[in-house]
């Protein structure tokens, strides 16, 4: 099967950190600081400060107040800061995976965890459980980065 239907980006040949770093990182951080952009649109199209309270309602109960344009730039907002945030978890169908085993010491354990992980799929197992089974933990994790993400945004 494989993680996805493309090709994955290959990565960097030998051990060139900054390539690396900068596959790794620029999805995930394009997607944050999107979303920062939109809910500092946000913020200073309408004067709301967006808090943890808030974006937590939202996450939780898909509830977001005020209009139809400031719900929009709300929602997009957060639904780009939690991508973000998402994608640098260190699983192999993420970013954040290409980053760990590419600066990790290319010793045995280390080639075997890479191989258990993206070759027979516990990675993707692994997300499905979060976002499945147990929702609280991936919320959790959600919910830790971009509260302060969002509050650093908006000022709140």
């Amino acid at each position: 099967g494989g993680i996805g239907w493309s090709a994955p980006v290959p990565r960097p040949a030998g051990r060139r950190t900054r390539a690396l770093i900068a596959l790794a990182l620029t999805g995930g951080l394009a997607l944050i600081v999107i979303g920062m952009g939109l809910l500092l649109t946000l913020h200073l199209t309408s004067q709301v400060s967006t808090d943890g309270a808030q974006v937590t309602a939202l996450l939780r109960n898909g509830t977001a107040g005020g209009s139809l344009g400031q719900r929009s730039l709300l929602i997009s907002g957060v639904v780009f800061l939690s991508t973000g945030v998402l994608s640098l978890l260190p699983l192999p169908p993420l970013a954040g995976s290409r980053l760990l085993f590419g600066l990790a010491p290319k010793s045995n354990g280390w080639q075997q965890a890479e191989y258990q992980l993206e070759e027979r799929n516990f990675g993707v197992l692994a997300l499905l459980v979060m976002s499945l089974l147990v929702p609280g933990l991936l919320y959790a994790i959600v919910n830790a980065f971009v509260s302060p993400l969002a509050r650093l945004a908006t000022g709140g």
